[in-house]
């Protein structure tokens, strides 16, 4: 097997290889992303909450009510924090893909390189080869018409 074959096979296991740690990266981009949203959806509903307790302030309203409503908060921020520690999970998982991925990447474009300077190569080569042969066939031509001349020198030499 040539170079040139492993090489091609070495860079696409590279290739397939970044493709998955982007993947893995988008996937936790978009974890991330969702976790935000939740957390900005419990924010809010905080913030529903505590608009309504303050509304509620002035009117009389039953304690099992004011019991539910603080229970609800509670079990809110709670989910807050929960959030809160899952996305920074996830931002050091982040980190760590995003090193994985530029790893793969480096290794990727490195064998890429090597691939390039393989055909440049290959192609200085055959470059190379093809004016060797295409000077061996004019000297071929060459010899070959002056060897026509010169033995028709010695034919006509012969016949006078």
């Amino acid at each position: 097997m040539r170079s040139f074959d492993c090489l091609k096979i070495v860079l696409a296991v590279r290739r397939r290889r970044e493709e998955v740690e982007e993947r893995a990266l988008m996937t936790i981009g978009q974890e991330m992303l969702r976790t935000r949203m939740d957390r900005d959806q419990l924010q809010s509903e905080l913030a529903e909450i505590k608009r309504s307790r303050f509304r509620e302030i002035q009117s009389v309203t039953l304690a099992v009510h004011h019991q539910s409503k603080d229970a609800r908060n509670r079990d809110l921020q709670q989910q807050c924090i929960e959030l809160d520690a899952k996305l920074r999970r996830l931002k050091q998982l982040h980190v760590q893909q995003m090193a994985v991925y530029m790893a793969a990447r480096r290794s990727r474009e490195l064998v890429g390189e090597l691939e390039e300077q393989n055909n440049a190569a290959y192609r200085a080569d055959r470059a190379l080869r093809e004016q060797k042969w295409n000077e061996d066939m004019f000297l071929a031509r060459r010899l070959s018409n002056s060897d026509m001349t010169i033995s028709s020198w010695q034919v006509s030499a012969t016949k006078e």
